[in-house]
């Protein structure tokens, strides 16, 4: 990626051998990697944390 004509560093998912990159814009491909890549239920947000996030970011602005 550019940034003002300067290279900067790509952001890649860690440890994702199982993504195809020959079947970009599948998604099944995308919804099968989801459901198999499942966020541990100790690390989700729940419901109020995530309003509470989005509440944080948009005050931010103003």
């Amino acid at each position: 990626m550019a940034h003002y004509g300067q290279v900067c560093e790509k952001t890649t998912v860690a440890n994702c051998s199982s993504v195809s990159y020959g079947k970009a814009g599948n998604s099944a491909t995308l919804l099968d990697f989801l459901k198999s890549n499942r966020i541990a239920a100790a690390l989700r947000l729940s419901p109020d944390e995530i309003n509470d996030q989005i509440r944080e970011e948009r005050e931010a602005w103003e």
